[in-house]
């Protein structure tokens, strides 16, 4: 049986629901806006010591550690105020370094009680005011980097970046990374999201570039302090807000959003397309 419905108003219904697809995909487009920017923001122990921020949570709460010479000490920075959180036993040749910090006040780092040296170093969570450590199997060190609330650690044993959760260790590594050169993952958001640095071609004997990484969705993408050839990115929280250190001391990389229209703007625009439609339809 033929379609008795008049050729024009066929031709009006393809047009509405042509509308209609284009109001959805502009829709479908605003979640996933992405901010393409950041400011940077200094921040230094008051007392004038070399300081270096390596984690951040969602209260804006900073972790890190300050110090000169041997003698390094692990810091919580919150609301202008610095205050030292060292691991119990660490002797004047040891040093603790604070690398994390979740929305639970649970903190994550490495320590050696007696040397500078990697042997003997571990990582270490810090929870309701108690140390515990970590170390990934059959390793002589472990540097345990960053936490988010979900109790999921990121670090690095030497020769790999781990993701530790439920106590399974798994392993994460950037694509770019060359031959004899290594990635280290040094923080994770709630979202999953975990940035890091990744190592590459050398600027002179022994001292390698480095490279700010943000890892989401299986995805590796790089982001550098501008103008730094050496970036690491040390942490960031729920709000993409990372903390990081470049050649000239420590920053605060804030996201700056990308102008996206309205939802509402996208609905009046299509209701309006769709009405416009309509009218036109009306005039013939």
């Amino acid at each position: 049986m033929k379609n008795s419905r008049p050729k024009s108003e066929n031709t009006m219904n393809r047009v509405i629901t042509l509308a209609a697809a284009l109001l959805l995909g502009m829709l479908a487009l605003v979640p996933y806006a992405i901010a393409q920017s950041y400011t940077f923001t200094p921040l230094s122990d008051p007392a004038g010591q070399p300081t270096i921020a390596t984690g951040i949570n969602n209260i804006g709460q900073v972790v890190g550690y300050y110090g000169a010479g041997a003698t390094w000490s692990g810091f919580i920075y919150n609301k202008g105020v610095f205050s030292t959180l060292d691991y119990p036993g660490v002797t004047a040749s040891g040093y603790t370094e604070p690398w994390g910090i979740n929305d639970k006040g649970q903190v994550v780092g490495i320590y050696n009680l007696t040397s500078h040296g990697p042997d003997g170093t571990y990582g270490y969570i810090y929870s309701g005011g108690i140390f515990t450590t970590i170390n990934f199997p059959e390793s002589t060190f472990t540097f345990a980097y960053g936490i988010n609330d979900r109790g999921q650690i990121v670090g690095f044993n030497g020769e790999y970046s781990f993701i530790y959760s439920g106590g399974v260790f798994t392993t994460l590594d950037d694509p770019s990374v060359t031959a004899g050169m290594f990635t280290v993952a040094t923080g994770i958001n709630d979202r999953g999201q975990v940035v890091g640095y990744y190592q590459d071609t050398e600027l002179s004997p022994y001292v390698p570039s480095s490279y700010g990484f943000i890892y989401n969705k299986g995805v590796f993408s790089t982001l550098d302090y501008p103008s730094s050839p050496i970036t690491f990115l040390d942490g960031i929280n729920d709000l993409g807000q990372i903390v990081g250190v470049n050649t000239t001391g420590s920053f605060i990389a804030n996201p700056v959003a990308t102008p996206v229209p309205e939802p509402s703007t996208i609905l009046l625009l299509g209701s309006g397309l769709v009405g416009l439609v309509g009218w036109r339809w009306r005039r013939k």
